[in-house]
């Protein structure tokens, strides 16, 4: 279960330098990002994660309380940490305009 959450909330990284298109990922060499260094690291990429998946299925609201009810219990102290990480992952996965004319 941990592996599979931590995979499609895209924490590893899979090495493609084999030269077999066709091998499938689970079959590849496979680590961490490399941008995750502590469990608070590898725990927000999680969270982000969950918030990416939930914003390209329905990017109308995301429930910040509803959220922090699943992920922390409804632990008062990450309500703020929700509210960041939903507006972080709208900005970055948003396709911004381009310039007019």
């Amino acid at each position: 279960s941990t592996v599979y959450h931590l995979f499609y909330t895209w924490c590893f990284f899979f090495d493609r330098n084999d030269g077999d298109d066709n091998k499938q990922l689970w079959d590849r060499r496979t680590c961490l990002h490399s941008d995750i260094h502590s469990a608070e690291e590898l725990v927000q990429r999680c969270d982000r994660g969950i918030i990416r998946k939930l914003w390209e299925k329905d990017r109308s609201d995301i429930d910040a309380d509803a959220l922090n009810d699943w992920l922390y219990d409804g632990d008062g102290e990450h309500r703020q940490y929700i509210e960041e990480m939903i507006r972080s992952v709208a900005i970055s996965v948003t396709p911004t305009a381009g310039p007019a004319g």
